[in-house]
């Protein structure tokens, strides 16, 4: 009997892919956990997950967490080189088994308000463009390019705790933590571009 399974790989939460080995699948008796980098930590006890799937094909093999945790990404998967049965079954050998009633998946429905993403895009789309054209060498990220990203990292992190962007972006009823991984990427992205300019790698 496996006291406790460990594998690294990549993973997939939501729409974002992180590939091997940015993600990290952790199982023991009561709980599992798969960390992906720079989305986020997701635990599951026995109760909470539905099944264990094999997902994908020998190129890309992967596990398909089927779950009731309504804050998580519907689709979450496991990424890594292998064999997914002989994996599954190393999991379950641990004593973590899937007791979550299929009947218990939460019913789906967006959690953010369209209309404010997209006037964010669009705002941020033209303070792109103006700021190219007003640049004298018509490319690479100036002061509003600027201000726009940090806007981004600003919305990305702070609408964790602020009561008042939530009420901008998410619909009634729904959670900050339904749209985590979003949030993560777009703070990894936003950061990660205003770097990169900052040294000059993009020109």
């Amino acid at each position: 009997m496996e006291s406790t399974v460990k594998a690294t790989g990549g993973g997939r939460v939501g729409w974002a892919n992180a590939t091997w080995p940015l993600a990290t699948l952790k199982v023991d008796s009561r709980v599992l956990t798969l960390r992906v980098w720079p989305f986020g930590t997701y635990t599951f006890n026995r109760d909470e997950i539905i099944s264990l799937e094999n997902h994908g094909c020998f190129v890309s093999p992967g596990i398909k967490i089927t779950h009731n945790v309504s804050e998580y990404p519907l689709n979450i998967i496991f990424w890594h080189f292998g064999n997914s049965e002989k994996l599954i079954q190393k999991i379950l050998r641990t004593g973590f088994i899937p007791a979550a009633d299929p009947s218990s998946m939460p019913k789906r429905s967006s959690a953010v308000k369209w209309e404010a993403v997209i006037g964010s895009i669009i705002i941020y789309g033209i303070m792109i463009v103006f700021d190219r054209e007003t640049s004298a060498r018509g490319a690479g990220i100036g002061p509003l390019s600027y201000i726009a990203l940090l806007f981004m990292l600003f919305c990305s992190i702070f609408i964790r705790k602020s009561y008042a962007l939530q009420k901008i972006f998410l619909k009634d009823g729904h959670k900050v933590e339904e749209i985590s991984d979003y949030l993560n990427a777009l703070a990894f992205f936003s950061a990660t571009i205003m770097i990169l300019g900052f040294f000059g790698v993009l020109k």
